[in-house]
């Protein structure tokens, strides 16, 4: 069970956007009203809230902003059993499209990893579609924590600060679940004026007990750094294994590649890789550039190191592992697509722009590549049909730019989220001889009618092998 709250003043113009989303998802949601003189308390109670108004003291606008969020906090609490969670947002926050949907199974997975927190990506918008991002502003950067989960024999309490106390107690942000559901600060969305005083009150708060004076003075900024707010997400994802130089020079040129891509202008993008034995990238991954890791730990090996790739069928285990953990995250967080990118891979910039431009539920880029030295022909990351049984003629159209469709595909391929459901995943089908997750993925998406696709016309480079360095 979830419950909800909000912390309001004057808010009747925009509370009523947070508090519809709360009541989606929520057994309960409370609104604590501080002393508001004009129609938050009706506009909240025709909602369906629970209300509870505050007449006198004006604790937000006096410096006691910690006994307004405790009282909310315990008030949520009073409808709480043991493992319920507690959703608190303000008047001025709401969720990103239909993000807040996915809050009840996030709760859940929390729950389920032992979490007692659950955290996503806060946005300070400066004008309706613009959010600041600068080295005082980058809370969507990091992650805020928005839900905690309840325990009746511990004691919590907000800190007692004046000004920036949190909505929950200090002791439920421990074990942490990272979300990437955005949620959308329209609190500085204002004049200069306002801007103004309000950054003298809150200096006036705070004394530099949190933040510095000149964090505060920033609000006046007459050029802050503004990025657009887009709609749709697109998560950027492949499992990494590295265990000598070449493959970590490697993987450094494809980190390069994927911040050089030319980024579409209706999509966030972000990236997530799975370290799989790899501790040492860790030191690599740009917090800054959107990215995130997760770590995969086991006995596995992998060896690159002869005339091809070694595969054994503990590592296919993992890789199915590691990417049905992306698909289930990018599904719960709300993205639109996964661009599966191998670590082996640099691709050209405009890669990601020209697959979305194609409008495809799934396509792939195409490269070329000698899957043993002995070779004398490189061979596509794609087939007609079966294993890998490629038409002659398919073959031959795939040497010239276009977009075509495929049998199967993989390594380079963006895919639509919406694609995957109970039976469109990585894991092996029963009694199916094929050897690769991207196989049997191909034939799960084919049998539940989706159609597969190759483009031909940015083909990246792929360091198989050291000598491709």
């Amino acid at each position: 069970m979830i419950i909800g709250g909000i912390l309001a003043h004057n808010e009747e113009q925009r509370i009523q956007r947070p508090l519809k989303q709360l009541l989606e998802i929520c057994e309960t949601v409370i609104v604590l009203d501080d002393c508001s003189k004009d129609n938050t308390v009706s506009v909240c109670k025709d909602l369906g809230a629970t209300v509870i108004s505050k007449h006198e003291g004006d604790d937000f606008k006096n410096g006691r902003e910690y006994a307004l969020r405790n009282q909310l906090y315990w008030s949520c609490a009073s409808h709480c059993r043991t493992d319920d969670w507690i959703i608190i947002i303000d008047a001025d926050q709401y969720f990103m499209n239909e993000e807040h949907k996915n809050l009840p199974f996030l709760t859940y997975k929390a729950q389920l990893a032992g979490a007692d927190n659950l955290n996503i990506r806060l946005y300070d918008m400066w004008n309706d579609t613009e959010y600041r991002e600068d080295e005082f502003w980058n809370a969507h950067l990091m992650f805020y924590p928005i839900a905690s989960r309840y325990n009746a024999e511990k004691q919590y309490q907000i800190p007692s600060e004046p000004i920036h106390c949190g909505s929950l107690p200090v002791e439920t942000n421990t074990v942490k679940y990272m979300t990437d559901i955005r949620l959308i600060h329209t609190g500085w969305v204002m004049s200069d004026e306002k801007k103004k005083i309000k950054s003298e009150e809150y200096k006036k708060k705070d004394g530099g007990k949190i933040l510095k004076d000149e964090h505060y003075d920033s609000i006046c900024d007459k050029e802050p750094n503004l990025k657009t707010l887009k709609k749709g997400k697109i998560l950027i994802s492949a499992p990494v294994f590295v265990d000598n130089d070449w493959k970590l020079e490697a993987f450094k040129r494809y980190l390069k590649s994927l911040r050089e891509l030319d980024l579409p202008d209706d999509y966030e993008v972000r990236r997530m890789f799975c370290l799989h034995n790899s501790p040492d990238l860790v030191d690599l991954i740009d917090f800054k550039e959107m990215e995130q890791y997760v770590a995969f730990e086991d006995d596995c090996e992998y060896n690159c190191e002869g005339e091809t790739h070694e595969w054994k069928q503990k590592n296919l285990q993992a890789l199915v592992q590691m990417k049905n953990f992306v698909v289930e995250y990018a599904k719960a967080n709300g993205y639109d697509y996964i661009f599966w990118v191998d670590a082996d891979l640099v691709l050209q910039k405009q890669t990601l722009t020209n697959l979305l431009s194609k409008e495809k539920d799934i396509i792939a880029e195409c490269f070329w590549t000698k899957w043993k030295d002995a070779d004398e022909d490189a061979n596509p990351n794609c087939w007609s049909y079966d294993h890998y049984t490629i038409i002659k003629e398919e073959l031959e159209a795939w040497k010239t730019s276009g977009v075509y469709e495929v049998g199967g595909t993989g390594a380079c391929i963006l895919i639509k989220t919406e694609v995957y459901n109970r039976n469109v995943h990585y894991g092996n089908i029963p009694r199916l001889s094929m050897w690769g997750e991207d196989r049997h993925f191909c034939v799960r998406a084919i049998c539940n009618g989706r159609r597969v696709w190759l483009c031909t016309e940015n083909p990246p480079k792929h360091l198989y092998r050291k000598s491709e360095l």
